[in-house]
């Protein structure tokens, strides 16, 4: 009984991991959207467009947020390691997706599409040389910057976000019962992960 409860609580800390990641990458896609709206969108393009762009997208990230959800999900609620592990994991995903929110935008102005297999050909080219350009043409230093101030930022919400009181296990007295419940929760999960992945 005490490992369902441990359980529960963290399972509504990875609910709300995989919101807060979810919300992100939504929040960045918008502000890419508006800072290049300028460039690469015309004043007659509908709001409709960009709303479907946004659900679209935002479909598409439920497998990033559940990717980095599940390592919060197996190595702290299930293995039982402490939830510091469960908030490094989350800094580390806010790192990440900051880090690429500021490389899509030369990126796009470079190729015109977000991430694809330019960046996988670009692994057998002159890394120094690379390295070099991303400093002198697309501002690696102060773009990685403005990433790790994003990312103390997502710190700042997720400290306070995944410590937050969890709602309590109901009581519940009778074996059958517990394992009724244990059962469902088994079989919630299932069901968001299959609606995560598909």
């Amino acid at each position: 009984m005490n490992y369902l409860k441990k359980f529960f609580a963290g399972l509504q800390s990875d609910i709300r991991l995989f919101i807060f990641l979810l919300l992100l990458i939504e929040v960045y896609r918008l502000i890419f959207i508006a800072m290049m709206s300028s460039s690469y969108m015309t004043p007659e393009t509908p709001t409709s467009e960009i709303i479907s762009a946004l659900w679209t997208g935002l479909r598409l990230s439920l497998k990033t947020a559940g990717i980095f959800t599940l390592f919060s999900f197996l190595f702290v609620t299930i293995i039982g390691l402490g939830a510091k592990v469960r908030l490094a994991i989350g800094v580390i995903a806010s790192f990440i997706l900051s880090v690429l929110f500021q490389a899509r935008f030369p990126y796009y102005r470079e190729f015109q599409s977000t991430f694809g297999m330019e960046v996988i050909h670009g692994i057998n080219d002159d890394v120094w040389a690379l390295f070099m350009t991303f400093i002198s043409s697309y501002g690696l230093i102060w773009r990685l910057v403005i990433a790790i101030i994003l990312t103390v930022a997502c710190i700042a919400i997720l400290s306070r976000l995944l410590f937050i009181k969890p709602i309590p296990l109901p009581i519940i007295r009778s074996k059958s019962r517990q394992i009724g419940f244990t059962v469902g929760l088994f079989f919630a999960i299932a069901a968001a992960g299959l609606f995560i992945r598909f």
